[in-house]
């Protein structure tokens, strides 16, 4: 597996590149305020959840308590949002 992290002040995005089976493709993450109203605006959109939002270990103090969830875009990527 292959992944990257950009950061630009408080933002990261991560592109993480895997073919196990699982994923193939790639994964890109953003953080958002209001994770469950974002999960709801992008479901009655009609974008496909491929994981439901569950609860994240946090990488540093302020993700504590964060969850994360993810979709699917239309060339197999994986499109996660985390908050």
């Amino acid at each position: 597996m292959r992944i990257a992290h950009l950061r630009l002040g408080d933002s990261i995005l991560v592109l993480t590149h895997k073919s196990d089976g699982s994923m193939s493709g790639f994964r890109f993450c953003f953080d958002v305020e209001g994770l469950d109203a974002a999960v709801a605006n992008l479901q009655r959109a009609g974008v496909v959840m491929v994981r439901s939002p569950h609860d994240t270990a946090a990488r540093e103090p302020r993700e504590k308590g964060w969850r994360r969830g993810a979709f699917g875009g239309h060339d197999g990527e994986q499109i996660e949002l985390r908050g």
